[in-house]
């Protein structure tokens, strides 16, 4: 018995921790309350199915209490200050039956069509587009919903920005689709492919019959294409759909937090945290949200110590772009 609690005790804190936990155990702070009768229908199949789903990931109550406490309690590794444990009445049940259905529905869905369930829509609408939307020239060069189309489907990069080494990949998809053309003589440039790309609008395919030089390159930005403030660029944001776009690091940081949060939305949906307790990942969906807003702010600076079960991606460190 004595080894037991020592085991408890390295696992989830100090004695007095354990014994007050054992001791909010005993008085059911931990049970799940029952919900009022229904009768029926689809909010009644809604609340039952959610009460069961939480129960599963309430089951392993003191793991998940462990991990909340650890960081709460300024356990080794913890960074946040002392905070009490998350109640879940204290939670919006909206929100989370909404995560719930992600959970459930977004495996069989294409990715247009998860991007329509309420969980990722919301998100989407408070969160991810807001933070893509930097200044209304850049709007129209780079769609906002096309890159958020592209994020969903995996196809955007964030590199180290050589000057010199643009124009990018996109601005050669125009003559490449030129060339391709069965009349030459009709054939016309597709518009878009990034900043870099934007002066070929105003020109046509040449004649098969001429040997007109090609137009001379456009001079290096002297500002982020993005937001047209800072002078900086250390990086650039390339998507076949959007072209390439030399960025500050503060657009950089949007542009990844965006990322970051669409590669956790595309993980859920291919079963990758399956097993693990969902309240925890409800806790690191709020934790990548987070990092958005803060990113739009240019503080995510802020929030750049590793959280305490969280992956360095969402909680904490510059991540890696997961596009």
């Amino acid at each position: 018995m004595a080894e037991d609690r020592a085991d408890d005790a390295a696992r989830y804190g100090t004695e007095a921790e354990l014994a007050a936990f054992q001791e909010r155990e005993a008085n059911g702070e931990f049970a799940i309350r029952s919900a009022p009768a229904s009768p029926g229908g689809k909010k009644g199949k809604r609340a039952s199915r959610r009460l069961s789903q939480l129960s599963n990931a309430l089951i392993s109550k003191r793991a998940s209490y462990a991990s909340i406490a650890s960081v709460a309690s300024g356990a080794p590794g913890a960074t946040r200050p002392a905070q009490p444990p998350v109640d879940m009445e204290d939670l919006d049940s909206t929100a989370l039956d909404d995560f719930f259905d992600f959970l459930s529905m977004s495996p069989t869905c294409t990715p247009t069509k998860m991007a329509a369930l309420p969980f990722l829509a919301r998100a989407m609408v408070a969160d991810v587009e807001p933070c893509l939307t930097f200044t209304p020239e850049t709007t129209r060069q780079c769609p906002v919903k096309k890159l958020v189309e592209a994020m969903l489907s995996a196809e955007v990069a964030v590199e180290t920005y050589v000057p010199g080494s643009l124009p990018p990949r996109s601005g050669s998809v125009a003559s490449v689709a030129s060339n391709k053309s069965a009349d030459a003589h009709t054939a016309a440039p597709k518009q878009g492919g990034g900043f870099f790309s934007s002066f070929m609008k105003k020109n046509t395919a040449p004649s098969p019959s001429t040997s007109a030089a090609a137009p001379p390159p456009p001079p290096p930005p002297t500002k982020c294409t993005l937001c047209g403030v800072h002078p900086d660029m250390p990086y650039v944001l390339r998507s076949p759909s959007v072209g390439a776009f030399p960025m500050c690091r503060f657009c950089r940081d949007r542009v990844v937090a965006a990322c970051d949060f669409m590669a956790f939305a595309r993980n859920l949906r291919a079963g990758h945290y399956n097993g693990q307790n969902m309240v925890t990942v409800w806790v690191e969906s709020v934790v990548l949200r987070s990092r958005m807003l803060h990113a739009r702010l240019g503080s995510l600076a802020v929030l750049e110590q590793p959280v305490a079960g969280v992956p360095a991606a969402a909680g904490g460190g510059r991540p890696t772009p997961a596009a």
